[in-house]
């Protein structure tokens, strides 16, 4: 969690501070703390031991079913404006929720030559990069790094990192259009820290031929023996990133990776059962193997999916053998992945009618739509 640069306050000590600060109008700070009250009340949670931080507040905007307590939508969206005004108050910083920036003439400029819907993307980002003064051929990496922490710790919205990946995505297009001449692409952060070997560090063979695996898979054919649907673009990337996790928990395992040399090697039955076991023990938390199989799964099942599409495409070029194939498709087929349980949405969103007060509101509802 990042550090704060303001003293931790609970909503407690939050209302305490709002209700002495004499820089406000008289009758604001009344409704400040009314607003705050009614917000740990709505959402469940004692003001004495909740944090008042925006990451905080995040989460009870997002999870709370205000609905279901009778709140409409214009009070709920009242509610969360004082206590975010209620932040600010108190010294700690708050994103704005509009994108009303001023820009810079660069980044004005910028955008101006962009498509639409890229310009909107990355309209937020340009905004808190002219509050800095950080023009478009200054951006970098560290730049991007800064916003993502700027955007886990000030902002509000219910996915900060999904914001930030929005920008992303918008500023690599602009690179792509040739918009930001020598700027620099920027890749999305490795899950948990755990860094993917890129194709420049494993055997350049192996590149070549993944590159023509997605060329035959992504090529246009009128007629052919077996209908196949053309990869797209994201399952392409998706592939991309399969196989070379494949190929890092091969090397984290001890494979040498010369050995790597093409992908009949990659995804020969020992690698494949090899590296997907170290990828169940690698970090797991689980006590036992089964249990840390299960909760890998579907990340297995990803890499599994991968590597039988270049399995079928070796087979069909007479490049690996049948009984490869079988045992290969025999160790992916043992991490697919089936849900047979509730997804975690599901079950948030059900948990709310273990409160029999909510049962009994929507009993309510349910007569007077009738």
């Amino acid at each position: 969690m990042p550090v704060t640069a303001h003293p931790t306050l609970t909503i407690a000590t939050l209302i305490q501070v709002v209700s002495c600060d004499e820089a406000i109008p008289a009758k604001r700070p009344g409704e400040i703390c009314s607003g705050l009250k009614r917000l740990a009340e709505i959402c469940g949670v004692d003001p004495a031991s909740t944090l008042a931080e925006p990451g905080v507040f995040r989460t009870l905007f997002a999870s709370t079913k205000w609905k279901q307590k009778g709140v409409s939508k214009g009070r709920w969206n009242n509610i969360k404006s004082l206590a975010k005004e209620g932040l600010a108050v108190a010294g700690i910083n708050v994103h704005r929720t509009r994108a009303n920036y001023v820009l810079s003439k660069d980044w004005q400029a910028l955008l101006a030559a962009l498509p639409e819907l890229t310009a909107r993307d990355l309209r937020r980002f340009a905004g808190w990069c002219t509050a800095l003064a950080v023009q478009p051929l200054d951006v970098d990496e560290a730049v991007f790094e800064r916003f993502l922490s700027y955007c886990m710790e000030q902002m509000t919205h219910r996915s900060p990192r999904e914001r930030w990946h929005v920008a992303r995505r918008a500023w690599n297009r602009a690179i792509e259009q040739g918009l930001v001449l020598g700027g620099e692409h920027i890749e999305a952060p490795d899950v948990e820290g755990w860094k993917v070997l890129g194709w420049s560090d494993l055997p350049a063979s192996l590149g070549k031929d993944f590159d023509a695996f997605i060329a035959a898979r992504t090529a246009r054919v009128v007629i052919t023996e077996k209908q196949r649907c053309r990869l797209r673009p994201h399952t392409v990337k998706n592939y991309d990133r399969a196989l070379r996790t494949l190929a890092t928990c091969l090397v984290e395992a001890g494979v040498s990776v010369a050995t790597l040399s093409d992908l009949p090697a990659l995804v020969a039955p020992e690698h494949v059962r090899a590296g997907l076991e170290h990828y169940v023990r690698d970090d797991s938390l689980e006590d036992t193997l089964e249990a840390a199989l299960e909760a890998a799964r579907p990340r297995l099942a990803a890499v599994a999916i991968a590597v039988r599409a270049v399995v079928t495409w070796l087979e069909e070029a007479g490049r690996i053998g049948d009984e490869e194939v079988a045992l290969t498709r025999e160790y992916c087929k043992a991490v697919q992945y089936r849900p047979t349980v509730m997804t975690p949405k599901n079950s948030r969103q059900l948990a709310q009618f273990k409160d029999p007060k909510v049962v009994v509101f929507q009993r309510e509802l349910s007569r007077l739509g009738a």
